[in-house]
């Protein structure tokens, strides 16, 4: 969706992700190369920019005042070939919480038809008003008309850190990358019970809060604060829940020892 008239475009952080170039192509047939401002795969959110005037902006709606049986309206791209499709339907449901891309979510969910390229596009209440951002529908043989979107107000403050700063600011940030591992007991090693799961430190982001507090690539991190960790997924989840610059206390296993480290949290910020 056109967010301004000179160029900011918003659009699904996995429609850009891994992309070594993005074109953009308007109704009337003119392209674009495209840069990427930002993306917050959290919310699945990204925002491009096209160097172009006098475009005209999708208008903002509340999607707040929907209810079940709101009629909406999905434009969008259909298997990549069909686009300004524009398919009709109802909300179905105001807050599903499904996964979309290794992230849970909650979405407004419609029946209006959903194809794969859709993603990205905008869901419009009666009005014409962008209501929801289209990221997600179920493919299965066994179900149809289960088309997903992000409701338009979840992410009005990420859309503006986006087009502002190029990130979502105030996300709390550890600063290393873990594998999930399953500890066997050997001597001198990882001292556990077969099965215990955890996960180890491969790197740890130079100047970073993990550094600051003397965290080490192969630490096996135990716990945050009480909450035992058993995966990557569960530590993010785990660390979302404070915000830059609260203290936690990591128990961690070095070299067969047990120990706890006090971490601040820093904020996260895309390394340039």
């Amino acid at each position: 969706m056109i967010l301004t008239e000179d160029g900011y475009i918003a659009t699904c952080a996995h429609v850009v992700d891994g992309a070594k170039s993005v074109k953009v192509t308007l109704n009337d047939d003119t392209s674009y190369d495209a840069t990427i401002v930002g993306t917050d795969k959290q919310n699945d959110i990204a925002i491009i920019k096209i160097e172009a005037t006098g475009l005209t902006p999708a208008i903002v709606g509340d999607s707040e005042t929907l209810t079940v049986g709101s009629e909406v309206i999905a434009i969008g791209n259909p298997l990549g070939e069909l686009r300004g499709t524009a398919t009709a339907g109802i909300i179905s449901a105001t807050n599903r919480t499904i996964e979309v891309e290794g992230q849970t979510m909650t979405l407004v969910q419609t029946d209006a038809a959903i194809s794969p390229g859709n993603s990205g596009g905008g869901l419009f209440d009666a009005t014409g008003k962008l209501i929801g951002i289209v990221n997600a529908k179920v493919s299965d043989s066994r179900a149809e008309g289960l088309g997903f979107a992000i409701p338009v107000n979840s992410v009005l403050d990420e859309i503006s850190d986006l087009l502002n700063y190029g990130y979502v600011t105030g996300r709390p940030y550890l600063g290393v990358s873990t594998q999930d591992v399953t500890l066997r007991s050997r001597s001198g090693m990882w001292y556990y019970s077969d099965g215990t799961r955890c996960v180890m430190v491969e790197k740890v982001v130079s100047g970073s809060a993990a550094e600051q507090a003397g965290i080490q690539s192969g630490d096996l991190i135990l716990k945050l604060g009480d909450k035992t960790i058993t995966s990557g997924d569960e530590l993010s989840s785990a660390i979302g829940a404070y915000k830059p610059g609260d203290k936690v206390t990591l128990t961690i296993q070095r070299d067969g020892q047990e120990m706890t480290m006090d971490v601040t949290l820093g904020e996260y910020k895309p390394q340039k």
